[in-house]
């Protein structure tokens, strides 16, 4: 009689019955532990390019006097707080709301659609690789 009552209970958490599981996954984290993606690690943390894009341009008289203009490189920051992001692409910062479930990321500032992927340290944020 015992072997029926736990192929039951089995049976019963095999056909997908919701279980509430203390410490279980939230929607900022899902499928914690399993290998697949999660946004753990995303809240609260600042991540820069890996490769330096386009920032300003500094231009300037030569000796010669010939005006020359030269493109300065550095990297763009994004930082998660609270379902805000801040990207900082150093002329501008664009603030609006994030969320993320299953390491992948949907935003939205000023009526633009923004989307990204998460994988631990690496953040793909509209294209661009970025790192802690």
């Amino acid at each position: 009689m015992q072997k029926a009552i736990v192929v039951a209970f089995v049976g019963l958490a095999a056909c997908g019955a919701d279980l509430q599981v203390p410490g279980g996954p939230n929607q900022n984290n899902n499928n914690a532990g399993n290998s697949a993606p999660t946004c753990s690690g995303l809240e609260g943390e600042t991540f820069s390019t890996v490769e330096d894009q386009f920032i300003d341009q500094r231009c300037q008289f030569d000796a010669a006097m010939n005006y020359q203009c030269t493109d300065l490189y550095g990297s763009w920051d994004i930082f998660f707080d609270d379902g805000d992001f801040y990207w900082s692409t150093f002329q501008q910062t664009l603030v609006g709301s994030y969320t993320c479930r299953g390491g992948t990321i949907t935003a939205e500032a000023d009526g633009i659609d923004y989307e990204g992927s998460f994988g631990g340290t690496t953040l793909t944020w509209e294209g661009l690789q970025y790192r802690r």
